[in-house]
């Protein structure tokens, strides 16, 4: 019906009444619904005063406008306005009476079929009948949207079911066309497709707008007016906005709705103020620390092991909870951040991290938790494998000294086999590298090390080398280049940079074994490193000398300890004197050769006359016996051994110049004097009572014959002469040092007979030293250090006193001492 009256009529409101008019004046219609079955009225309802319907009910519930403007080629200009529902405390404040729970279905859809025919059977059954009889499923449907019945679905599917229906009604010159409606904008759906927004604008945050398109009069409609006869979709995705800013002004609108807006998550469980003051400080003051939140049916507290919707997937353990503003108690807001320590945090770390609320997936139970922390070390680096592979057996690589060390190829793998060539540590993702370090421990007899990192840190480095650059997965390095020239034992050692997790670094160690070549030279040095020129007064001849070492080396200058050993296994050593007029007469003779460190010792070398008897070199001559000094001989002295009697054996040498000198004294001889060299006991040596016994020179021997002198600084030697028809009946003679000869002289007959004279050679030590002087013999017939003169003193015819005679008798002499004689009587 239509009557004059209008709202302001009816309910006395002359204001509202003048605001209610038509353009040309007049008041709006009273526009009355009703409906009849068989001649009954079921229902009466006057439009204006309808409050709940669709329009009504949405324009009431939002929150907030965004109006914007398009222009459609060839057709003109599209106004339309956005409106945002939020989440409070309770749910969605999207509406959803009768009407506008039906608008988000397509009329095709199976959905809204179904909601139909759900919703037709609680209308009376003669209405229903009356219905479908009449008219057709449209019919239907429009008679449904009349009626006041609730068409809303279950809750749980009602956010989904905002989600996918058509965002905005369109009205066609202020009128609402009820079938025709646009899914979305292009501008809408840029913003709701970007991936990096939805930490600031979530998907749900669609499902909470609604919006309305005002089309003008270019746009065509069908003659009921229930839809456009134009393609509403095609025509809109060519629009476009005059002000370009459009699209980031309705970001920002609704990343400021959802903030301030929305209150979808609670917070509970507020920290004291120190862990708020820590929190605040890390991530802002626009922030508040919890212990637990709680979004929908899921409750999240500090605590828990979660997984998030991240790439790559992030698992870790809640430290807490934070609240997107300042709160002072337990609350609600729509922004949120888990605090997150990832797992395990060997792996990752001990660094915290701040995780939307949004991005949680899932809790995570303690055999889920572990199952992941295992399969996390089974992608860390584990395993190091090294080519060639007789490296890789742990035993000892041998090799000769002055070979190459080969080309060696690394490769790192985990749990599962697969390389790797990064790792995480500290919650960062690094390039693996590899560092090859060769290390020389010492010579092969010092012995295998029990700790071959404290053998490392206490050896030398040799080459260090780093490989960052891996090719197909595999860290490649050169063969070692004259690294391995001195023979003993290296070690061999990669080590894969950085550590995985906080662990050890993963390493490969090869011990290395090199060693020496066949000898190839020799070295002559006197026992404790003295060389043969060390011997100032040389070596005397049958005097042992200080043992001699004879040290092997190889090519490469290194001890060969298998020549020593042959040498001294099988007494490969030849002596050889050589030099000048009588030196080739000298062999050398030595007690035994051992092996000692990486050489051999020969003990006992002594030189010694070929024939046994003096060297003409040391023989005095002519009129210089008495001036006669003893010399020395220049001799070249050769060594010369072998490694070995088998295949590729070599002989080496080594000469030396020595000194020979006689060897020490072992008897004396008469050179200048009385001749004794036919002395005995039938032909005694004649001598005159109180006459002195001539002098004789007396020179040192040694067990050769040859002339001798003792060595400087050493025992003195002396002549000791006794006799007891002698004065004085004994008597030293000390030789001189440079020499080696003594006088024997100032010995008077004493008394007339046939006596026994003892010549003994002896050693005294140097004064200063209490050493008892020791008197040397040998036996033999008095030869050696002891020689028997036989003396023949015959009474002297000489005057020898004058005596004054008195009758025949000689004068008394005085008592009292004096001079004079006494004559008695």
């Amino acid at each position: 019906s239509r009557g004059g009256g209008s709202v302001g009529a009816e309910g006395g409101d002359p204001v509202n009444a003048m605001a209610t008019r038509l353009p040309d004046g007049s008041a709006l219609p009273d526009v009355d619904v009703e409906f009849h079955c068989d001649g009954r009225l079921l229902l009466r309802r006057t439009l204006g005063d309808v409050e709940d319907d669709p329009l009504s009910l949405h324009l009431k519930s939002q929150r907030s406008e965004f109006a914007f403007s398009l222009e459609v080629p060839g057709r003109g200009r599209v106004d339309g306005a956005l409106y945002y529902f939020p989440f409070d405390a309770e749910g969605e404040t999207m509406p959803s009476s009768a009407s506008s729970a039906s608008w988000p279905y397509d009329k095709d859809s199976t959905h809204h079929a179904e909601l139909t025919q759900a919703n037709t059977q609680q209308l009376p059954n003669d209405f229903l009948q009356t219905q479908a009889s009449r008219g057709t499923q449209r019919q239907t449907q429009r008679a449904a949207r009349l009626s006041q019945v609730s068409l809303a679905p279950d809750p749980a599917a009602s956010v989904a079911v905002q989600q996918r229906r058509p965002l905005f009604e369109t009205f066609w010159q202020g009128r609402l066309i009820p079938e025709s409606r646009v899914s979305s904008l292009p501008f809408v759906d840029a913003t709701f497709h970007s991936k990096h927004l939805r930490d600031k604008i979530p998907p749900e945050c669609h499902g909470r707008l609604w919006g309305l398109l005002f089309f003008g009069h270019q746009f065509r409609v069908t003659r009921n007016k229930l839809s456009f006869r134009d393609n509403l979709e095609d025509l809109l995705m060519e629009s476009f906005s005059s002000d370009r800013y459009t699209e980031k002004k309705f970001k920002e609108w609704v990343a400021r709705c959802h903030r301030e807006l929305d209150r979808t998550l609670k917070f509970e469980g507020i920290n004291g103020a120190e862990a708020q003051a820590a929190a605040r400080r890390d991530h802002g003051e626009m922030c508040t620390r919890f212990d637990r939140v709680v979004a929908g049916d899921e409750a999240i507290a500090a605590g828990d092991v979660v997984q998030l919707k991240t790439t790559p997937k992030v698992v870790g353990r809640v430290e807490g909870v934070l609240a997107g503003k300042v709160m002072r108690s337990d609350g609600r807001h729509s922004a949120g951040f888990l605090l997150v320590a990832q797992i395990p945090s060997e792996v990752f770390g001990r660094r915290v991290q701040a995780f939307p609320v949004r991005r949680f997936k899932a809790k995570l139970s303690t055999a889920e938790a572990e199952a992941h922390c295992k399969k996390v070390w089974g992608k860390a680096p584990c395993h190091v494998a090294v080519e060639p592979l007789h490296l890789a057996t742990g035993k000892v690589a041998s090799f000769g000294a002055g070979d190459n060390f080969p080309p060696t190829y690394v490769a790192v793998t985990n749990a599962a086999g697969q390389r790797c060539t990064k790792c995480v540590t500290e919650g960062k993702k690094q390039n693996l590298s590899v560092v090859q370090r060769l290390y020389f421990l010492g010579d092969d007899g010092a012995g295998e090390p029990q700790d071959n990192r404290a053998a490392a840190a206490e050896g030398e480095e040799l080459l260090c080398v780093t490989n960052c650059t891996p090719k197909h997965e595999i860290f490649g390095f050169e063969k070692v280049k004259g690294g391995l020239k001195r023979s003993g034992r290296y070690l061999m050692r990669f080590t894969v940079e950085p550590a995985a997790g906080g662990r050890k670094p993963l390493s490969l160690e090869v011990n290395i074994s090199v060693s020496a070549g066949p000898c190839s030279r020799m070295e002559l040095e006197w026992a404790g490193g003295q060389d043969l020129a060390s011997l100032h007064d040389g070596c005397a001849l049958g005097e042992p000398m200080p043992d001699l070492s004879l040290r092997l080396f190889d090519d490469n200058d290194n001890p060969a300890p298998s020549a020593a050993a042959a040498v001294a296994d099988g007494g490969g050593v030849e002596v050889e004197v050589s030099g000048a007029g009588e030196a080739g007469e000298l062999v050398a003779r030595w007690v035994a050769c051992e092996r000692h460190g990486g050489g051999a010792t020969l003990s006992g070398l002594t030189l010694e006359p070929r024939g046994g008897g003096p060297l003409q070199c040391f023989v005095p001559r002519g009129r210089a016996k008495k001036q006669f000094r003893p010399g020395c001989i220049k001799c070249k002295l050769t060594v010369r051994c072998g490694d070995g009697d088998g295949e590729g054996a070599r002989a080496v040498e080594c000469s030396a110049k020595v000194s020979v000198r006689p060897g020490p004294p072992a008897s004396f001889d008469v050179v200048d004097g009385a001749d004794l060299s036919s002395n005995e006991e039938s032909n005694p040596l004649q001598l005159v009572q109180n006459e002195p016994v001539p002098s004789m020179t007396l020179s040192l021997r040694d067990a050769y014959g040859n002339a001798t002198a003792a060595p400087r600084g050493s025992a003195q030697w002396c002549a000791r002469v006794s006799c007891e028809a002698l004065s004085p009946d004994h008597r030293e003679f000390v030789f001189c040092e440079d020499k080696g000869t003594c006088v024997v002289e100032g010995l008077v007959c004493e008394e007339a007979t046939f006596a026994k004279c003892h010549l003994r050679l002896r050693r005294e030590q140097p004064p200063g030293e209490t050493v008892v002087a020791e008197t040397l013999t040998c036996g033999g017939g008095g030869e050696g250090f002891e020689r028997v003169a036989w003396l023949q003193i015959e009474p002297s015819s000489a005057p020898s006193a004058l005596a004054i005679l008195r009758d025949g008798v000689e004068f008394a002499a005085d008592p009292n001492g004096s001079d004079d004689l006494v004559v008695e009587g």
